[in-house]
């Protein structure tokens, strides 16, 4: 099952009352789709609570999913959506966005530096540029496949990932000599 079709095979497996389907659905989306949250939310554990909770609501709505319309597109629509909420609850009890940065596992000990200052970076670009440009960039999903997860025309999504960029270049300045990520030296 390596390929779009292998998704919606799946799709219709669990849609038919074969719940244990959805392990190959986990399988082959898991990672990706908590990399996905946990960057939309600033917060490692959020990403892992977030995707089993996309994950529900696949099982739960295998139904409604028409096949050949885009597997991915679909499962990170519900995902962006189940960020959004959880941001808003977020936003609403602390009065703004959290404050602890989650670096997933830490690189080697001169990057892990340069990927918090990433991780600030995205969580700084503001939504929905932020999710255009994670899907996107980080995902790899195609323009037409972060449009739909996204709810918007190509062209806007073409236009928030490019707006998204900007913004976290302009972050990345600190960071950057001659287009080459260095450590920022500090400041006295």
């Amino acid at each position: 099952m390596a390929g779009p079709g292998g998704d919606d095979r799946l799709m219709e497996e669990i849609a038919s009352g074969r719940r244990d389907a959805l392990r190959g659905l986990v399988a082959r989306h898991g990672g990706g789709l908590v990399r996905f949250l946990a960057r939309m939310t600033g917060d490692a554990a959020a990403g892992e609570d977030l995707a089993q909770e996309t994950f529900l609501r696949v099982l739960r709505h295998a139904g409604r999913y028409r096949p050949g319309g885009g597997f991915r597109a679909w499962l990170y629509a519900i995902a962006r959506r189940l960020a959004l909420t959880y941001l808003g609850r977020v936003l609403r009890k602390t009065n703004g966005w959290p404050a602890e940065i989650a670096v997933a596992e830490p690189d080697p000990l001169e990057r892990i530096e340069l990927q918090a200052a990433i991780d600030r970076a995205l969580e700084a670009v503001d939504e929905p540029f932020r999710s255009a440009l994670l899907l996107v960039v980080v995902e790899e999903l195609s323009y037409e496949e972060a449009a739909r997860a996204c709810e918007c025309p190509v062209k806007t999504l073409s236009s928030r990932v490019a707006r998204g960029r900007e913004r976290f270049r302009e972050l990345m300045a600190p960071y950057l000599v001659d287009g080459a990520a260095v450590k920022r030296e500090a400041k006295r």
